[in-house]
């Protein structure tokens, strides 16, 4: 590091989820639009399908649905991800070393990244206050 330079600012553990959170929060807003713009649309479809007395427009309706389910897999993803980052500041507020806080990073992304199958308890540790 040069002499002139600055050590980077330490950030405490709830303004790197907050802002993690944030960075997120638009794409699970997005993905819960997509499901509203299509149910609307498909309820307008219908209407008009029905007024209309036309089957086929009121079929395509039904194939609208395929719209949303990919909208709802990825809000219910973007959903699981935010509660686990947010999970994730208690193992660190109990973190007393760097190690320890480390090991707790480890354990939430082994847990959120492979569904469950290395499921592994977080020991509560003891902190100095």
């Amino acid at each position: 590091m040069p002499a002139d330079a600055k050590p980077p600012a330490v950030r405490m553990a709830r303004a790197v989820i907050d802002a993690a959170l944030k960075e997120n929060r638009p794409w699970e807003q997005l993905c819960y639009w997509i499901i509203v713009a299509s149910v609307v649309a498909g309820i307008l479809v219908l209407l008009i399908g029905a007024w209309v007395g036309s089957i086929a427009t009121m079929f395509a309706t039904s194939t609208m649905g395929v719209f949303i389910w990919p909208a709802l897999r990825a809000s219910i993803e973007y959903r699981k991800e935010n509660m686990a980052m947010r999970l994730m500041e208690l193992p660190l507020s109990r973190a007393a070393t760097a190690d320890q806080a480390a090991d707790a990073i480890s354990v939430v992304f082994t847990e959120q990244f492979s569904k469950g199958k290395n499921r592994v308890e977080i020991p509560e540790t003891k902190t100095n206050s």
